[in-house]
């Protein structure tokens, strides 16, 4: 079966595959933008990440310049697209470059910080021409329904058993086109509540399809329940109109980027101030519940080095948290500062 699913799906590949920027440098891949694709297309939609790959390949063109690049600088190019240890990673990555060259290896790929077995493999396969199949989210839901997998597919045991099946797949010598057959596949055709099976290239070769299943595959693991934080932030407003932002330690969540303080860090009690926003804000495996009170200062401000004041219309140049925009926003509105 490999054979024959291999020829169609590559077949479909070439008539259908996407067009997208950073597969216009032919093959092999440009290390470079194939390795921010694939960092910013972790966790977030093609569509969503276009303009962000368009704006930083005009800020860091090349590995070296985003090395040299301020950390800051960097994850401030990185709002707005969430996940912010992506843009960390790369800039480390950069650095490891910058001194030593790029890898060729999936073992060098992998030593790259952000780099895990997915990536390694992507990058392997398209830039150095390795066989290797670059098994996610995506390719698991279209392995598993392919080989009519029953067991869910966030099982550790189902993840190996599918991934021996990408690779046992895989045509010799054109990984990199199989590797994005699959991930156009599971974008445009092998879709996660609706599969269209009719127009599915590799429909005589996938279990699911015959059984008449494909929109109950794969199966999946009960979630769990997100734990709830509730955060207070304090939007704390000094006498000549500026504000106050604190930076989150780099190995915190939302590390490096700028937010509120909480009430206690600037010495006020936590109840205090005047009602500005409520609102929750979800990350991945949590939720923060944040109450966001405006507090007038009057003596002496708070200084220290993770906090800064600011006059409103400077802080665009600081990568803001979403909730501190957020805040900021319903701030400016109501203040009518900035």
């Amino acid at each position: 079966m490999s054979g024959a699913l291999a020829a169609d799906l590559l077949a479909w590949f070439a008539q259908t595959g996407r067009d997208l920027p950073w597969r216009r440098s032919g093959r092999p891949r440009d290390p470079y933008p194939a390795w921010v694709a694939e960092a910013m297309l972790q966790q977030t939609r093609v569509e969503t990440v276009l303009p962000y790959y368009a704006r930083w390949l005009r800020a860091f063109p090349d590995a070296g310049t985003l090395a040299a690049a301020p950390l800051d600088a960097v994850l401030a190019q990185w709002q707005g697209l969430g996940y912010y240890r992506r843009a960390r990673n790369l800039h480390a990555g950069a650095q490891a470059v910058a001194a030593a060259g790029w890898p060729h290896t999936l073992a060098g790929w992998r030593a790259l910080p952000g780099v895990g077995p997915y990536m390694a493999a992507a990058l392997a396969s398209l830039c150095d021409g390795l066989d290797a199949a670059a098994v996610d989210g995506n390719a698991l839901r279209v392995l598993a329904r392919l080989s009519g997998e029953e067991g869910a597919i966030d099982l550790p045991a189902v993840r190996v058993r599918l991934t021996g099946l990408a690779n046992a797949l895989l045509p010799p010598g054109r990984a990199g086109e199989w590797n994005e057959a699959v991930m156009d596949l599971g974008a445009a055709v092998c879709l996660p509540r609706r599969p269209r099976c009719g127009d599915c290239p590799v429909r005589r070769h996938c279990a699911a399809a015959a059984s008449g299943r494909a929109a109950d595959l794969p199966a999946r693991r009960p979630r769990r329940p997100q734990p709830v934080e509730d955060v207070a932030m304090a939007v704390a407003l000094a006498p000549d109109g500026r504000i106050c932002l604190q930076r989150r330690p780099d190995d915190a969540l939302l590390g490096g980027l700028w937010v509120f303080p909480d009430p206690a860090r600037l010495g006020l009690p936590p109840a205090a101030g005047w009602p500005l926003l409520a609102f929750t804000h979800v990350f991945t495996h949590r939720r923060w519940r944040i109450d966001g009170r405006l507090h007038r200062m009057d003596g002496p401000l708070p200084e220290a080095g993770d906090l800064r004041w600011l006059h409103p219309g400077a802080v665009d140049a600081l990568a803001l948290a979403a909730p501190t925009r957020r805040l900021l926003d319903a701030a400016q509105r109501t203040l009518q500062i900035g």
